[in-house]
């Protein structure tokens, strides 16, 4: 090769690698939970720059079933700073912030929350929030917890594990 060609094949690679890394940085970071229970199998978090999503996929959701997806945005601090309550088939539950584990905490406004779930439907549960709405962190990381109203005893599940959360998740 020339050295004119071999110029503007490193011309056109720096062209595509800046491009390839632009493209990348404008996508959510993503992290997944898996659970090997049978009612939360895995719970995939996608931290972008305007939302937060937490997708939860289940066993079967039936009426009664609902997550609990709690939010941990503070390093600095080792519990969850908000809650939220994903009733599926029903209308949208405010975010709440809160301090600790089961605590039933205060509502905070965030008109852009979304939920999406239902009875009977597919077997994935998710919430968007906002970031604004969890004070724009530069990471989070998720625990869910899953009551499922089934035949027999009913059934609590939480992925990672009770109280605890998956890993950072990075903006």
């Amino acid at each position: 090769m020339s050295r004119t060609t071999n110029r503007l094949a490193a011309v056109a690679l720096g062209a595509l690698v800046s491009v390839a890394g632009s493209t990348a940085a404008a996508q959510a970071d993503t992290g997944t939970i898996t659970d090997p229970k049978p009612n939360i199998t895995k719970v995939k978090v996608s931290h972008g720059s305007t939302s937060i999503k937490v997708t939860t996929t289940t066993g079967a959701i039936r009426p009664g079933t609902y997550l609990t997806v709690y939010l941990d945005t503070d390093p600095d601090d080792p519990g969850p700073e908000y809650r939220h309550d994903l009733v599926p088939a029903s209308e949208l539950s405010p975010l709440m912030r809160i301090e600790k584990f089961g605590q039933q905490g205060v509502a905070v406004p965030c008109a852009d929350l979304r939920g999406r779930g239902d009875v009977y439907g597919p077997t994935t549960v998710s919430v968007t929030v906002p970031r604004s709405c969890v004070g724009n962190p530069d990471e989070v990381r998720v625990s869910v917890r899953g009551y499922f109203d089934l035949k027999g005893p009913d059934v609590i599940d939480w992925a990672p594990g009770k109280k605890t959360f998956g890993g950072w998740v990075a903006r």
